[in-house]
């Protein structure tokens, strides 16, 4: 009221005139009243945030126990379960490809184990109850079997899987389940593998940290004082705890590699434009630079040999045009010729600029 009688006779009105007096109080309290009601709005729209987040945590939490439930019931034995788990990845294919060990008694020694670490590393953001189906399906197909027929294999959660939201640890993105896996995740199903854990990021996946406001805190496989790295934490986190043999995500500054070096795993950025990333969700879009790209990470290198292996496949190139249809050359991989590397230590930009 008084900024608004202080600029009143320089806008040429009287003052003292009593309309104006309370055309000058109508408008006060107008603004007041606004002001008042986007604060109060801003109030419960943040309240009823905190309020979903606080109920998608413990959705989450809900879905892990009743997974374990299930496994309790319906489980393996544990000198099953850790006969599994002791197997590394070339071995457990091929009795997988043998029918030694059925894809279900695989998924579900995994699924044990992840579930039983995630209690002290909170690296699964939520089980996929659709994992059981596809293991089942994998035991009954007499098909010729894929390259990852039945090995269960944790997903970072940004990437799309049909009927789960895709947030990248960000608000805003809860409550939108997509409709439909992206090229990526068809790849690998097809190829016989089961995504049965959705693991953790930080919110926008910029960062070397692993925590966001709906997920909380992944902590080290191997300390839990410390922090997994990023962006891929929960899955150096599950894959570093032996709750995966075998997980995917991305990277653009580090975030396969950071996190594969702190939780002690194998990881691959490969070059960009090698492994589908379309119809992922777009994050950073308008950040062209320096795109990010999916890559493999695994509890040894044969793992990610055979990832690469079973991912550039013509049936990726068919749904993604933009891949280069050049598959795995295991024929350069095995070659022990020493490598030869090229750099430079000047790229003669200061010539270039004196000629200009």
């Amino acid at each position: 009221m008084e900024r608004i009688k202080s600029k009143w006779p320089s806008m040429g009105l009287d003052f003292q005139d009593p309309m104006m007096k309370n055309l000058a109080v109508a408008v006060a309290t107008t603004f007041s009243c606004v002001a008042g009601g986007m604060y109060i709005y801003r109030y419960i729209q943040k309240y009823k945030i905190k309020q979903r987040i606080k109920e998608r945590r413990e959705e989450c939490k809900m879905s892990c126990e009743r997974m374990a439930e299930h496994l309790n019931l319906n489980g393996l034995s544990l000198e099953k379960r850790n006969s599994i788990l002791k197997l590394p990845i070339k071995e457990l294919q091929s009795k997988l490809q043998s029918g030694e060990l059925k894809a279900l008694e695989v998924l579900q020694a995994y699924q044990s184990k992840a579930l039983e670490i995630d209690k002290y590393l909170n690296c699964i953001v939520e089980p996929i109850w659709e994992a059981e189906e596809m293991a089942l399906e994998r035991d009954l197909d007499t098909k010729k079997k894929g390259i990852l027929h039945g090995i269960p294999v944790s997903i970072k959660e940004c990437f799309c899987l049909k009927g789960y939201d895709c947030t990248g640890g960000m608000c805003i993105y809860m409550d939108q389940p997509v409709e439909d896996d992206s090229p990526f995740i068809k790849v690998l199903k097809k190829q016989g593998a089961v995504p049965f854990v959705r693991t953790n990021i930080p919110q926008t996946m910029m960062t070397f940290d692993c925590s966001n406001p709906q997920y909380g805190q992944t902590v080290n496989p191997h300390d839990h004082k410390r922090g997994p790295g990023g962006s891929s934490g929960g899955e150096g986190a599950v894959i570093g705890g032996g709750g995966s043999i075998l997980g995917f995500g991305t990277d653009i500054g580090g975030s396969i590699r950071i996190p594969s070096n702190m939780c002690g795993v194998y990881g691959l950025k490969p070059t960009y434009g090698r492994l589908s990333v379309k119809n992922n969700h777009p994050f950073q879009r308008g950040q062209p630079i320096v795109k990010a790209t999916t890559g493999p990470m695994a509890q040894d290198v044969d793992g990610l040999v055979l990832a690469m292996t079973a991912l550039l496949d013509p049936f990726m190139f068919e749904l993604d045009p933009d891949i280069p249809p050049v598959p795995f050359r295991r024929e350069i991989y095995e070659d022990n010729r020493p490598l030869r590397i090229g750099y430079y230590v000047d790229d003669a930009s200061s010539l270039s600029a004196t000629r200009c």
